[in-house]
């Protein structure tokens, strides 16, 4: 478990925008976070372990955890190899903030939903797109822009304003922008499939190729979803395996499969039982299985290409 690349953590599931693709905020824990004696568990298992990769923090937003700073430190504290990154809608992402959220080892994923406030029409719920904005901008200004990596969910809808919010990365040196695709979990996809984009059509195909232009031009890195590439269990092949622990503790042996919990992290044995499930799923036939219940094989989702280079 400890020598996987990427452990998920959830501090806390708590919200400040509503939207409408999201499950999290429907879950009857929407307003739960990590005790701190749960929170200090994790912390000494991840040192006496000697974790050294990524720990990925997410699933509501992290900004509103009360026991962010004390985390980082003490994460940061086990070695010098270990970073962190963590997910933000940017609402609450405003200066002044604990210089520790700046180290160099932590990275800000900021996900927008769109470039202009009428691109959340009836998709978010309570956010600022403009406020937003000020405080990257703010964040740039300060020093800080070497600690970010934007995140633009695509959709039908916002498409449109896709080039300018590459434009406005560019304009404040962000490097590397992930473009994701909507990503509706199949409960959700009648409500929300008018936001499926069509690939077929003329104008994306345009807009796609403008946008490649614009990358290596500026020397950007962007990333695309592979409309083109299946879902599959990708994951399990490459030989990725990203653990998860929830707020309560509860360890899932991958991102994805947050719903098999297999042990919990104040259990004396949860490792055992996290290498018997990796031993169980080593059989062909029982991965397959497993993997077909993926949260991420049950969404619209696509994987990403890199497109820097490819016009």
């Amino acid at each position: 478990m400890f020598k996987c690349r990427t452990i998920f953590v959830t501090l806390t599931y708590k919200c400040n925008v509503f939207c409408e693709k999201c499950a999290t905020r429907r879950s009857p824990d929407c307003n739960k976070s990590m005790p701190q004696k749960i929170l200090n568990r994790v912390i000494e298992q991840i040192k006496i372990n000697n974790y050294q990769n990524n720990i990925a923090l997410g699933t509501g937003e992290t900004l509103l955890y009360e026991n962010l700073s004390y985390f980082i430190e003490n994460i940061l504290d086990i070695n010098e190899k270990i970073t962190i990154r963590i997910l933000t809608n940017g609402k609450a992402f405003k200066l002044p903030l604990p210089i520790i959220y700046f180290d160099p080892r932590v990275q800000w994923i900021v996900t927008m939903d769109g470039f202009y406030q009428s691109d959340l029409d009836n998709l978010q719920y309570s956010q600022d797109i403009e406020a937003v904005k000020e405080n990257l901008k703010e964040l740039v200004k300060n020093g800080y822009g070497n600690n970010l990596l934007f995140n633009y969910t695509l959709n039908a809808e916002n498409v449109k304003h896709l080039l300018e919010y590459v434009k406005f990365a560019q304009e404040l040196n962000i490097k590397k922008i992930y473009v994701t695709q909507l990503k509706v979990f199949r409960e959700f996809e009648e409500k929300l499939h008018q936001y499926d984009i069509n690939v077929e059509d003329s104008m994306f195909k345009k807009l796609i190729k403008e946008v490649q232009q614009f990358s290596d031009k500026n020397d950007l890195n962007v990333f695309l979803p592979d409309f083109n590439r299946p879902l599959k269990e990708r994951c399990w092949e490459k030989g990725i395996l990203s653990p998860t622990i929830n707020y309560n503790g509860n360890i899932s042996f991958c991102s994805g499969r947050e719903d098999a919990v297999i042990a919990n992290i104040s259990d004396p044995d949860y490792l055992n039982k996290w290498q018997n499930m990796l031993n169980f799923l080593s059989k062909s036939k029982n991965s397959s299985f497993w993997c077909k219940q993926c949260y991420n094989n049950n969404s619209t989702a696509k994987f990403y290409s890199h497109i820097k280079n490819k016009v």
